[in-house]
């Protein structure tokens, strides 16, 4: 579960509130957890009691998860109040042309500490997302990307939607078209970069050991060994995992989830975190429409209940339908940063 990391996280982050607070040791530490945030808080308390054992700072404290619903603001309609149930509709007009103000959370409320067996607020804190040395290095990576013109991309699905299928059929079609590179993440093994490694881009397989998601750690490190000087676009294809993904920016320019045809359609309502996230949804697997009950219309409205501006692709990569539509939105992304990093005087 992603929480373990998470909360080392927030173990770090708040350690270091308490050390610039003076304090003998740390009492609770309380987070804001929005309801698209994709964290469970049971999950993140039991994780919490568990890596708090091994650090003194925290013996005897607590971890207090405040749950944040989703609020929305309407322009249509004028009202401000919860959304429609798995959406970020408005609950007065059902416009989804709303600006979700709640929700998002994922941050440290405060770190209550004690001095010297007085009780104090870490100020430190406040406010501060629990995972900011990775957003950190993020941060970091786009700097670098806009600099340089690279146009990013993370790839993000369940297991066996067709990510490594879709990169193969994506690269075949962007010999000689685009300086591209990739870098794949997985528990084990490194069958998916040797099926990427015949197209004559440089690939990289990352392989985390049992963490279920890439951070921009790994990225960094692993990234002098396919970034040339003159890379255009990086496609990042995160471990298979539709949750933990969704909460580590890896410094792309765009999400994009997968949604095969051969999985259910309600995953957006399931998974709201990484289909609000998203800037592109690309369903797989096309040519089997029709052997399950999976419905592209129902998945789509699903998506754009949370996500309005969402772009969609309808993709099989044994007919290859949407291929072309696919390839010319990465290219376009090409262009654009190319666009924006002369004018930076790349």
């Amino acid at each position: 579960m992603h929480e373990v990391s998470l909360v080392m996280a927030v173990l770090e982050t708040a350690a270091a509130a308490a050390r610039r607070a003076g304090a003998a040791r740390v009492r609770k530490v309380r987070l804001r957890v929005g309801e698209l945030a994709g964290v469970d808080p049971d999950a993140l308390r039991f994780a919490y009691d568990a890596l708090k054992v091994d650090q003194p700072l925290f013996a005897g404290s607590d971890l207090e998860v405040e749950w944040v619903p989703v609020r929305v603001q309407c322009p249509g309609c004028g009202a401000e109040g919860p959304a429609l149930p798995c959406s970020v509709a408005c609950s007065r007009c059902g416009s989804l042309g709303t600006r979700v103000v709640a929700g998002e959370e994922l941050e440290i409320a405060d770190v209550e500490v004690e001095r010297g067996g007085d009780p104090g607020q870490g100020k430190g804190a406040n406010g501060q997302k629990n995972l900011s040395r990775n957003d950190e290095l993020a941060a970091g990576l786009r700097r670098r990307w806009q600099e340089q013109g690279v146009f990013c991309v993370n790839l993000i699905s369940s297991p066996g939607s067709g990510k490594t299928t879709l990169l193969q059929e994506t690269l075949r079609r962007l010999q000689g078209r685009v300086r591209a590179a990739v870098l794949v993440g997985d528990v084990q093994t490194e069958n998916d970069a040797r099926r990427l490694e015949p197209y004559g881009f440089p690939v990289r397989q990352i392989v985390t050991g049992g963490t279920c998601h890439l951070d921009a750690a790994m990225v960094e490190r692993h990234l002098e060994a396919v970034a040339g000087p003159d890379l255009e676009l990086l496609i990042i294809e995160n471990v298979g995992n539709l949750v933990c993904p969704s909460s580590y920016d890896l410094g792309e320019d765009a999400k994009v989830v997968l949604l095969s045809t051969v999985e259910g359609d309600d995953k957006p309502q399931k998974y709201p975190g990484i289909f609000r996230r998203a800037q592109a949804l690309v369903i797989t697997k096309a040519d089997l429409l029709g052997c399950t009950d999976f419905d592209p219309d129902r998945a789509v409205a699903h998506a754009r209940a949370l996500n309005p501006e969402i772009r969609v692709f309808r993709t099989s990569c044994k007919t290859g339908e949407g291929l072309d539509d696919w390839c010319a939105w990465l290219e376009a992304g090409v262009r654009a940063k190319q666009a924006q990093a002369r004018g930076r005087g790349k």
